[in-house]
């Protein structure tokens, strides 16, 4: 289950706007866990807008790596119901299943994680 979004300085993305919704990239932190506990693990990818990546200044010929999500302009609810039918479609047996299928699009937070 979603339980949150929020990007680096902006905790509330239901109520923050960008500058030029159409001309957007920002990194997008996702609390994501189980219905019947608190909290959850963080994921996280880039979205952004194609004008966006277009600005970006390139990096030995890169622009961006995945995990990243490409939209036409900034909206909430879009982005939202995105995720919402993401972990829908991805849904697991049990915990582990579940970021195993979710890494395919977005970073986990444990990802590199040694003890």
């Amino acid at each position: 289950m979603l339980k949150g979004l929020s990007a680096w300085g902006q905790p509330n993305l239901r109520i923050w706007q960008p500058e030029d919704p159409e001309c957007f990239a920002e990194v997008i932190s996702a609390e994501i866990g189980h219905r019947s506990q608190q909290g959850g693990d963080m994921f996280s990818l880039r979205v952004a807008t194609p004008s966006a990546l277009a600005a970006m200044e390139a990096k030995n010929g890169i622009i961006a790596t995945r995990p990243l999500l490409v939209v036409d302009r900034y909206d909430f609810d879009v982005l939202w119901q995105w995720f919402d039918d993401l972990l829908a479609r991805e849904d697991g047996r049990n915990w582990r299943e579940c970021v195993e299928r979710l890494r395919r699009y977005l970073d986990w937070g444990y990802d590199n994680y040694s003890e």
